[in-house]
């Protein structure tokens, strides 16, 4: 009987499942986006940067905000480039597959993960500060993202170190989830942007 029951899908497995594949392309597709956008200053050329920007952003913003942003050099590379490395490394941390190589390339990929999104979460903020394109405003929501991320990590890091393992995951998750909400807000504007 029991190995009748263990060969039987549960009710809905099905479902979950299919959720579960949706939500692991969907992250993909918003780790790929904001990664590609970050590294372009880096990888394409200024008109071809311009262009992307000027089609994804508008005019404003890639007159205004683009040089405004490459006057601070070092937020910006530790920004961009800290968080291309954050997103590949917390896709990669969320793949099961990815996951069972190894505890000890997981750990070590979950402490750069952590440091690359802790100094993400603050450059942003500063940037927001210094440069905000939407007025200050922006560095409201802006600060209050950074704070989550801080304290998610830091809470991640400390069940770690516990080896509270089933907390660990739970608050990494939330943590990535706040990364991801960036993208995520960027492709909802494209959306609209394209909408109205």
């Amino acid at each position: 009987l029991s190995s009748r029951l263990s060969s039987c899908e549960m009710p809905g497995s099905s479902l979950v499942k299919h959720v579960e594949t949706a939500g692991y392309a969907y992250m993909w597709f918003v780790v790929v986006q904001m990664t590609f956008l970050s590294l372009a200053p880096y990888i394409l050329p200024n008109r071809i940067q311009n262009a992307i920007s000027l089609v994804l952003y508008g005019k404003d913003y890639t007159e205004n905000q683009l040089p405004e942003l490459s006057a601070r050099p070092i937020i910006e590379i530790i920004h961009r480039v800290g968080g291309a490395v954050y997103l590949v490394i917390g896709g990669l941390q969320f793949t099961p597959s990815f996951r069972e190589k190894g505890w000890g390339l997981h750990r070590t990929f979950g402490k750069i993960f952590l440091l690359f999104g802790s100094t993400g979460a603050v450059t942003g903020t500063v940037w927001s500060i210094l440069s905000p394109f939407g007025g200050f405003p922006e560095a409201i929501p802006t600060t209050l993202f950074c704070v989550l991320k801080l304290y998610t990590s830091y809470k991640a890091y400390v069940c770690a170190k516990k080896n509270h393992l089933v907390e660990h995951r739970r608050w990494v998750l939330r943590s990535f989830t706040i990364g991801l909400a960036v993208g995520t807000i960027r492709v909802m504007y494209l959306v609209l942007l394209m909408v109205t």
